[in-house]
């Protein structure tokens, strides 16, 4: 291709750019999502006293997907929304497997309007319904602002509200004219969402961060364990709250400020200043045994597992977290492209401007002759020199004219 189509070419691109920086605006990295979401809190829930001999898991927020653990979130743009461990729950006297809480604020969901409410895994029935009715797992809202759930699984008001932390409720206010259910979304962890005690993973979906306050040890017996009392297997901790309540998949976590007897093999763990211990049974006489017992669970794949509360939180960001921006957003995104397009169309040109010169420079140096510009086509014999145009005309050393267009932004 010749040279002046080349020149031709670049400077038409550019006339293009200008047409698009008259619309939008300045670049800007984007790092949060503009919504109403509040980020979900991790719960965990040990449903009996595990011992050495009989293990109970320890159940957290995440669905095990392949390798990853899944969690729902719902995002919505307008409305209320509440963690529903927050709330003061009452058992019902009344009605067989119902809680209630006081949720002011909130429009009801009694006769027939049922589509103002909305809780992962739970039907939106009126209040009556939710009373009466033989199926599991719904909600209403009484017009005196109670919410009612009916969820038979849980035998008293504080094992319910445990099991409903981190379970956000998004609902319709009374001052919402209108409300639009949220969109739900399963989003891809590497572990599940923990709590011990006040200590709760934050899933903040807004700002793409997972909030580790929970740490988790799995022992295989490899660990260098001592035995600073007698009852006491232990081994050196870091990054925790001393003091503070454990869970354990094999020994029965040690409720926060209780000093357990060290001199006994009772079957607990305990965070100490600086160690984490367990309280052996009769079974475990020496280190060799108690290591042993480690390794065999593990091989297993019952390994016992610790989680307890950090003292340092550790924030981690979410794979291939994205979230659709805003209208400005996306004209802002389009700008950053054209920036970067017009940077190599700009070194482009200016490559090609540098040859026409060296051009120039070399004709007039051969043969003296000055490069004129000429405003008529009658004074051109080159026809490849556009009617109504500047050209620049360069000589040969024989003599032989060249036209170049010159464009003007």
């Amino acid at each position: 291709m010749h040279k002046k189509h080349i020149f031709l070419r670049v400077f038409s691109k550019i006339t293009i750019f200008a047409c698009v920086f008259c619309t939008i605006s300045a670049w800007a990295e984007t790092t949060t999502c503009d919504i109403n979401y509040t980020p979900v809190t991790g719960n965990s829930i040990q449903n009996g006293t595990p011992t050495p001999t009989t293990p109970v898991a320890i159940e957290s927020i995440g669905t095990k997907v392949g390798n990853k653990y899944a969690v729902q979130v719902a995002v919505n743009y307008d409305g209320g929304v509440v963690d529903m461990g927050t709330l003061n729950w009452v058992k019902s006297n009344t009605y067989s497997g119902v809680f209630n809480a006081q949720l002011n604020g909130a429009k009801p969901s009694d006769w027939g309007n049922t589509g103002n409410l909305y809780l992962l895994d739970y039907a939106t029935k009126s209040v009556n319904n939710v009373s009466v009715t033989e199926s599991d797992l719904c909600i209403g809202i009484n017009p005196s602002s109670q919410l009612y759930v009916k969820d038979a699984r849980y035998a008293d008001a504080i094992s319910f509200k445990q099991a409903m932390s981190g379970k956000m409720l998004y609902y319709q206010r009374t001052t919402d004219e209108t409300w639009t259910a949220p969109i739900t979304t399963p989003i891809y962890l590497n572990a599940p969402l923990r709590k011990v005690g006040d200590y709760a993973d934050v899933l903040d979906y807004k700002n793409g961060t997972i909030t580790r306050n929970v740490g988790v040890k799995v022992l295989d017996g490899t660990e260098n364990w001592g035995a600073q009392y007698a009852g006491y297997f232990n081994i050196s901790f870091s990054n925790y709250v001393p003091f503070y309540l454990v869970y354990c998949t094999h020994f029965k976590g040690v409720n926060t400020g209780v000093t357990p007897d060290v001199t006994k093999r009772d079957g607990t763990a305990w965070l100490g200043s600086t160690w984490f211990g367990l309280g052996a049974t009769d079974r475990f006489q020496t280190i060799t045994d108690f290591k042993a017992y480690l390794a065999s669970e593990y091989a297993k794949g019952t390994p016992v597992i610790v989680y307890y509360p950090l003292a340092t939180p550790v924030v981690e960001q979410i794979e291939n977290w994205s979230c659709t921006p805003p209208i400005t957003d996306i004209k802002i995104a389009t700008t950053k492209m054209v920036d970067e397009e017009f940077a190599a169309a700009e070194a482009k040109l200016a490559a090609t401007v540098q040859t026409i010169e060296s051009v120039v420079s070399r004709t007039i140096t051969q043969t003296g002759q000055i490069a004129t510009l000429h405003e008529t086509k009658q004074t051109r014999p080159d026809e490849s020199c556009p009617a109504n145009m500047k050209c620049l005309l360069v000589q040969d050393e024989d003599g032989t004219p060249h036209w170049y267009p010159i464009i003007e932004p």
